[in-house]
């Protein structure tokens, strides 16, 4: 999720991008599992097949061009929700991840049927005219196709650590590096969306402002659903990054280590986890020393209220 026309580069994604031979393989199994049409995924592809021959292009089809590469290398990923486990499969339902998908296919088929019409050869002034009455189609593309690689990148990202964690074999290490990274790519994803959830505001007060002069305004009134689409599209993609920061919760571990503990005379002490973090992580561990006590005195290792 253009009239602000706001680009975004994606976050690093948490697996390896296959070679594109293999493309179909992987969006068939995210067609099965989330809803994505392969309709969609043609149109997509289509649309960089097409962008990718035209020369000396308008910077917004450069942009679309830069767009769909990207997207198409982010769906590879969508492979690993093939065995996600069921609550990883509630959050991408969630996310409106094939939603995202089917409306950036749905905006590229659009385009598809005109691409060719607006940059044909011929004389540059003609050429550069009639693409120009279209450059807010081909940016509201771009758009849609930027919030779609959001929402997978945040899916993605949840079934890799959802598998990660399952797994007896990877090390403590090298799932709080995985966390870590993670953690940091939702920041980053949050930090961005919240300046174009800004301008898409500031962008539909314009509008309203603009509108109330002349109510029989067309363009402005195609703007201005343009702008609320915008607006709700950055809505859903933060709520997207709220959603996986609360998976990342549920799948952190905690250590605690305590040294030796001694409790005096009519003294308690805990050594753990408090009852209200337990239910929000995936693991935690407690380590103590030696414990002593005294006269009346207690020490208490594990759950606590």
């Amino acid at each position: 999720m253009n009239v602000a026309g706001v680009h975004r580069s994606p976050p690093r994604c948490l697996c390896t991008v296959t070679p594109s031979h293999s493309i179909m393989s992987g969006l068939e199994v995210a067609a099965a599992v989330s809803g994505i049409t392969e309709v969609s995924i043609r149109s997509i592809r289509k649309s960089n097949d097409l962008v990718k021959d035209i020369r000396e292009a308008p910077k917004a089809i450069a942009r679309l061009r830069e767009e769909t590469d990207s997207v198409l290398q982010i769906l590879h990923d969508l492979e690993s929700l093939n065995s996600a486990n069921g609550k990883v499969q509630e959050f991408v339902t969630q996310a409106g991840l094939a939603r995202a998908v089917n409306q950036c296919g749905d905006s590229c088929d659009d385009l598809n049927k005109n691409l060719a019409k607006w940059t044909r050869s011929g004389d540059g002034l003609v050429s550069n005219l009639r693409f120009s009455r279209h450059k807010g189609r081909v940016e509201k593309c771009c758009q849609q196709i930027d919030t779609a690689k959001g929402t997978v990148v945040l899916a993605v990202g949840v079934a890799s650590l959802a598998m990660l964690s399952a797994s007896s074999s990877a090390a403590d290490d090298e799932k709080q590096k995985q966390v870590a990274q993670f953690k940091q790519e939702i920041s980053e994803l949050q930090e961005k969306v919240r300046g174009e959830r800004e301008t898409a505001a500031q962008t539909d007060l314009a509008l309203e402002k603009r509108i109330e002069g002349d109510e029989d305004d067309p363009d402005a009134q195609l703007a201005i659903i343009e702008s609320k689409q915008q607006l709700e599209a950055c809505n859903q993609l933060w709520a997207n990054c709220l959603l996986a920061e609360q998976e990342l919760h549920t799948l952190a571990t905690v250590d605690v280590t305590v040294g030796h503990v001694f409790a005096d005379t009519n003294s308690q002490n805990y050594a753990g986890v408090p009852e209200a973090v337990v239910t929000k992580v995936k693991q935690a561990k407690v380590k103590v020393g030696n414990m002593t006590t005294t006269k009346d005195s207690v020490n208490r290792v594990g759950i606590y209220r």
